[in-house]
């Protein structure tokens, strides 16, 4: 056999199993895909059941006094006063760039304060709290998120999967 028909026969073999390969991955790539689609459907099933049985069997003062102290840490969160101190790229930061030095007692210096101490976190969380519970006081009349119903009802896997 000559040079070029052998170079011809392993060119051709070559192709071949580069037809087989990405036809394989290709096939691979197919299931693949169908299994993160069907575990995404999952992932969203679960979801919805979950807030389905959150808006049925928790209280919807319990509801948003979550909801409120969530609101809160976010708040807390953009304002930037943390316990390790002013936090980079928050509001406080950029207040603290425009005042320069901050003068002991001011409003500023105040915040720093409870910041440090933890303080300000507990107490923007119970404010938020409070306030989400007073501004949805639930219906008990209806009996819809009693907190007797939430006793009389257990979280069970089967409950929460279609």
């Amino acid at each position: 056999m000559s040079i070029g028909g052998w170079i011809r026969r392993v060119v051709a073999a070559l192709v071949g199993l580069v037809k087989n390969v990405s036809s394989a991955v290709w096939e691979a790539a197919k299931v693949f895909a169908s299994g993160v689609s069907h575990a995404a459907q999952v992932a969203v099933d679960a979801a919805k059941t979950l807030w389905r049985w959150w808006n049925t069997y928790v209280p919807r003062w319990i509801r948003w006094a979550l909801y409120g102290t969530g609101i809160m840490f976010i708040v807390y969160l953009i304002l930037g006063f943390g316990m390790p101190g002013v936090v980079a790229g928050s509001a406080a930061a950029g207040i603290h760039a425009g005042i320069g030095n901050v003068a002991a007692g001011s409003g500023f210096a105040f915040m720093q304060s409870i910041g440090a101490t933890g303080l300000l976190l507990k107490v923007m969380l119970a404010f938020g709290a409070a306030v989400g519970a007073a501004l949805m006081t639930e219906d008990y009349s209806s009996g819809r998120g009693s907190l007797d119903q939430i006793k009389r009802v257990a979280i069970k896997p089967s409950t929460l999967v279609k």
